[in-house]
């Protein structure tokens, strides 16, 4: 009978999410499955080809432990018929394993050479490797000019996301992610339209590299003398060097600003506010107008819109002192030059070496030496230089100024987007930067007589300054470099357009205006492409979109509630969710909150679990038997004061394990969870209150019929569940939802008979009372003269909680929230401790064998209740039980005491 239940409940479950219309990229029956090693371009290549569909491939990284959270994600996708998507594994034995759970999936892994020390197993290690090799994954299928849309697997996705990336705004950004230029967050990223050479796949390359190039050399980072880096494991983490990579492109050099923050023991805050005052200047807005299913969404007219141009980083030999110095060892060893290797082994144009010499000309573009002496300075710039100086301002531009005064000439350098404009007048097949046309080497070939003129006269140009220049200063012979090469320039171009001008018959004409536009066309296709010695020049410029928030939004791990993340809201509030970090373990959250907010499919579950569905499930007890608290027992929990609340869940935990039972943690409204965390400070004796990683998070638990209820952060430790010991509240929902109604609802049949003594019944009957007092009080009722005194104080408390802001709002950081009661003084304290005083558990004693017996009369029931709490006297007696049950008690956060 149960198993039928079982079955009727899935099935409901399954047929209620298969209403969903079709993707925008819709490719269920269109990919082939591979699983293979992409260790060579050529595999990669075809892995790419048979997963894809129209060029785009979705990518989620996972491993053994995490590839039921894998499954979620990619069910979520396959609501709207997306299925593109390639599974990343670290290991043969890992894509294994996850296609006996996931049969269908494409799986590859990648396994190239690593180095091993201190510093590099900080980068490679464990889950860190498969991070690693994803990128590698991503930068190698940019090149191959794929989009890709990378997911993590703590994520809810809401709605089809190709809806709303492929219309505008959107559809003109290259790259998009949540964050900002100096918080970008890898975990939902979509790339799409990126150059092979382009700076979005310089970035995904550059992460990888430098983790190679610390690792293999790790003397370089360790005996630094400034900055005095120490803390490996920052110094290695992907995250921290895609921020800084991605800062790089912003910028256009090459930065170190999170990977290196950690300095001298401490956390360098002024190194990071140097780095942000340069960057965040460049980060731009516009505002939008939207409509359709974005405005939907969105749930207004317009939005304004983050974003920043990436552009291809130079150094041109120079690497400040301000900054670090240089940031990377001088050479390469075979681990990084193994992946330059396989870079190039992709048939496209390659970007530049940030330090190739035959660059120079194209550094300190986006961050000039004048900006970088003044951070060195530290000094407070005016408005008008801070204006002048987010507009790219080029470096020497007050040098000149000051070599050309009186000089009787009225040359001097224009800054970049001037010169620009002049050429683009001279030829209209000059839509980017004036430096990247003049080193194509196909300028000629794609008939824009003023590109190639340029080109010439620059090469010229150069061969002469070389000479010139080793007779003259450093800034003298700058000056003289670029006041010749752009008098020479502008002479050239403009004979060269009356030339091309003339030959055409004149500028004007339809058939004119079409050829221009296949110059464009042809010049982007070749841009990049340079003959042997010379420097492919900055390259296309490419734009990163931060997505809003109605996009994609974090789960704030300091108590945000988002009941809005229920399944049942429609449009959703974002597209889609990412639970990002919660201070509990990763195993356990990745799923919990899809499971509390009804977007876990249990059904996909009892597949890619092996039936093992609930974090306390063995392989011999695959749906483990269950001991709850009964209705009457959670009215009093909810109202117990912190230390009696955490002996009841100590003795309730200990009377499962003791009876072969797995406890049900009690879901309680979220103010009354609210109220007893909030109360635990005030306890300083309590181990919880030394720990640095204390929380007082909630999560808002909306598959329940009853609203405001809540779980607790500190049940999702794998030591509070494995092995049988505990269930979830929305693991103990599903259970209930599978049973018949007479197993799931609490009655004589299924409930533990453990008569409390009589002072203890009073004890629960009056606490009984209070409920309906504090039920009256919450509804206004003052029809007798207790319940008015209750509803007084009860609505005093609330009010001086309130007046330091909402329970479920605080800074939680160290459990000292902002809504916390400061002291005995505080009046919310002095009405909490009115109301609360006399509320304990109701308790009745027994030896372990009166106990057992006790609850051995229920037989099998799936599910038993219980309404006090039983201290079992020679627990301690029994050594196996006491064995496994006392490393839980002091290490389980939701338990653990003095």
């Amino acid at each position: 009978m149960y198993s039928l239940f079982v079955l009727l409940a899935l099935t409901l479950q399954l047929v209620a999410c298969q209403d969903h219309p079709r993707s925008l990229i819709y490719s269920r029956g269109a990919v082939k499955q591979y699983v293979g090693s992409v260790d060579r371009i050529e595999d990669l290549a075809a892995s790419l080809e048979a997963c894809s569909f129209n060029r785009e491939v979705i990518m989620i990284p996972a491993t053994e432990v995490f590839v039921d959270a894998a499954a979620q994600i990619m069910d979520q996708l396959g609501r709207f018929g997306i299925e593109h998507v390639m599974l990343i594994t670290s290991t043969e034995q890992s894509c294994n394993a996850s296609l006996k759970l996931i049969p269908h999936v494409c799986c590859v892994w990648l396994q190239p050479p690593l180095p091993e020390n201190e510093v590099a197993n900080h980068g490679f290690s464990s889950h860190r490797f498969l991070m690693h090799i994803r990128l590698r994954l991503a930068a190698l299928t940019v090149r191959l000019r794929y989009n890709v849309m990378f997911l993590d697997t703590d994520l809810i996705i809401f709605d089809d996301p190709y809806k709303y990336f492929k219309q505008p705004p959107f559809d003109k950004a290259n790259m998009m992610m949540a964050g900002g230029v100096s918080e970008v967050n890898i975990g939902v990223m979509y790339v799409q339209n990126a150059a092979p050479d382009g700076p979005i796949a310089w970035l995904f390359a550059e992460v990888p590299d430098r983790q190679l190039r610390w690792g293999e050399q790790p003397e370089f980072v360790q005996n630094k003398e400034w900055p005095k880096l120490f803390n490996w494991q920052h110094l290695m983490w992907d995250q921290a060097n895609f921020g800084d990579a991605f800062q790089s492109t912003v910028v256009g050099r090459p930065v170190v600003q999170s990977a290196w923050t950690y300095q001298d023991k401490k956390f360098n805050v002024t190194w990071t506010q140097m780095h942000a005052r340069r960057s965040h200047p460049l980060q731009k807005h516009d505002t939008f107008k939207l409509s359709g299913e974005l405005e939907k969404i969105a749930r207004q007219p317009e939005v304004s819109l983050a974003y920043v141009d990436m552009h291809r980083p130079f150094t041109g030999g120079q690497w400040p002192q301000q900054l670090g110095g240089q940031i990377l060892p001088a050479t390469r060893l075979q681990f990084s030059q193994h992946w330059q290797d396989q870079l190039r082994s992709v048939r496209e144009p390659m970007w530049p070496d940030p330090d190739d010499p035959a660059c120079t000309q194209f550094s300190s573009k986006v961050w000039p030496r004048r900006k970088l002496r003044a951070a060195a300075r530290g000094s407070d710039r005016s408005e008008g230089q801070e204006e002048e100086e987010q507009q790219g301002v080029p470096d020497d531009w007050e040098e000149v100024q000051e070599g050309t005064a009186g000089s009787g000439t009225e040359l001097r350098y224009k800054s970049s987007q001037q010169v620009e404009e002049e050429l683009t007048q001279m030829c209209w097949a000059l839509p980017w930067l004036e430096r990247e046309v003049l080193h194509s080497a196909q300028a000629q070939a794609h008939q824009c007589p003023a590109a190639a003129e340029l080109q010439h006269a620059l090469a010229q140009e150069a061969l002469t300054q070389r000479s010139a220049a080793s007779s003259l200063g450093g800034r003298q012979a700058s000056r003289t470099r670029k006041l010749t090469a752009e008098t020479t320039m502008r002479t050239r171009a403009a004979s060269a357009v009356a030339t091309s001008a003339s030959a055409r018959g004149g500028a004007g004409g339809e058939g004119h205006k079409v050829s221009v536009m296949r110059q464009k066309r042809m010049l982007k296709e070749t841009a990049g492409s340079a003959p042997a010695g010379s420097c492919p020049g900055p390259g296309p410029v490419e734009r990163a979109t931060f997505l809003p928030h109605w996009m994609s939004v974090s789960w704030n791990h300091r108590n945000m509630k988002a009941p809005e993340w229920n399944r049942d809201q429609h449009p959703p509030s974002t597209v889609i969710g990412h639970v990002l970090w919660l201070p509990c373990d990763k195993r356990i959250y990745k799923n919990a909150l899809k499971m509390s907010y009804g977007w876990y499919n249990w059904s996909l579950a009892y597949q890619s679990r092996g039936g093992q569905v609930f974090f306390a499930s063995t392989p011999q007890v695959p749906v483990p038997k269950v001991l709850a608290p009964g209705p009457e027992l959670l009215d009093v929990m909810a109202r117990l004061p912190a230390v009696p609340f955490l002996e009841a869940m100590r003795a309730l935990v200990s009377a499962a394990a003791a009876a072969g039972r797995a406890f049900a943690y009690p879901a309680l409204s979220c103010n009354a969870l609210q109220r007893i965390i909030h109360e635990f400070p005030s306890k300083p004796n309590l181990k919880r209150n030394n720990d640095g990683y204390y929380s007082t998070g909630t999560v808002p638990f909306t598959v329940l019929e009853k609203e405001g209820k809540c779980m607790w952060y500190d049940y999702m430790y794998n030591v509070c569940l494995d092995e049988g010991l505990g269930l979830l509240p929305p693991e103990f929902a599903h259970l209930l939802s599978t049973l018949p109604p007479e197993a799931a609802q609490p009655s004589a049949s299924n409930t533990l008979q453990l008569n409390p003594p009589p002072a203890a019944r009073r004890l629960l009957s009056t606490a009984d009372g209070a409920s309906q007092h504090q039920q009256q009080a919450d509804q206004g009722d003052s029809s007798s003269s207790t319940g008015s005194w209750l509803s007084r104080l009860w609505t005093a408390w609330q009010g001086a909680h309130a007046a330091k802001g909402p329970a479920d709002g605080v800074d939680s950081q160290n459990g000292k929230g902002s809504g916390m009661p400061a002291g005995d003084g505080d009046s919310a304290v002095g009405v909490r401790r009115a109301l609360l005083n006399d509320v304990t558990a109701p308790k009745v004693q027994l030896d372990l064998a009166s106990y057992r017996e006790a609850a051995g009369s229920l037989g099998d029931a799936p599910v038993v209740y219980i309404n006090v709490v039983p201290q079992l006297k020679n627990l301690h007696s029994e050594r196996e039980l006491w064995g496994k049950l006392k490393g839980r008690l002091e290490s389980c956060r939701a338990l653990h005491m003095f």
